[in-house]
């Protein structure tokens, strides 16, 4: 078959709109220390998602890329090695990212009690952004559960920034194209940056997938 218009294709993920970002620190604040583990990294994995999207030179096809089980950014193991070759971020950030990844993964696949405290996953912590705050002793946690959310929120922030202003680059982009009369640059710059804009994907993964 032949002749047809290509369709786009859609990410079959539930989108979390930045203005949720509030919702999930929220709950992350209250939370215990397996919520904090988890919707901490999945926030993370997310905003990754939306950095490499905005990397896309046509981003049409993201649904195979991240959605598929066969997609090579099907995991966030994955994810981390392609934000690395993209330029997202540096070795340093990476190792983080990592190590996010594995703490959000022994929290979400334990059957057992767990704590930041407990001596795997501090030692993994101690790895992070270890920076000594008050507010830590403030809201009764551990330094180690601090490191965590600290490099999250970092990382989140740095990925978020690339991401505004890849968009604003394809906004900019958009209006030459439209001034200068090129409506096919137009038709496809507005495509793409509809399907950027909702890249922030808060994607629940299958329990297997993210290791």
């Amino acid at each position: 078959m032949g002749g047809g218009k290509k369709r786009r294709q859609s990410r079959s993920s539930d989108y979390l709109i930045l203005d949720d970002f509030k919702a999930a620190v929220a709950e992350i604040t209250a939370g215990s220390d397996r919520v904090a583990a988890i919707i901490g990294g999945t926030l993370v994995d997310a905003t990754l998602i939306a950095a490499i999207m905005a990397k896309l030179e046509d981003p049409n096809d993201a649904a195979k890329l991240f959605d598929d089980l066969r997609g090579p950014f099907s995991t966030f193991y994955s994810r981390i090695w392609a934000g690395k070759v993209l330029g997202l971020f540096d070795a340093t950030t990476a190792d983080e990212l990592h190590t996010i990844r594995q703490i959000r993964n022994i929290f979400a696949h334990s059957l057992t009690s767990l704590d930041f405290a407990s001596a795997k996953i501090a030692e993994k912590c101690w790895k992070l952004r270890c920076v000594e705050d008050q507010s830590h002793k403030k809201r009764g946690i551990s330094n180690e559960r601090g490191y965590y959310e600290d490099t999250c929120y970092g990382i989140f922030d740095e990925l978020l920034t690339g991401w505004k202003e890849r968009i604003e680059k394809i906004r900019e982009e958009l209006l030459l194209a439209r001034k200068e009369g090129r409506e096919d640059d137009a038709k496809r710059l507005r495509t793409n940056l509809l399907i950027i804009t909702h890249g922030v994907s808060a994607s629940e993964k299958r329990s297997g997938e993210n290791s």
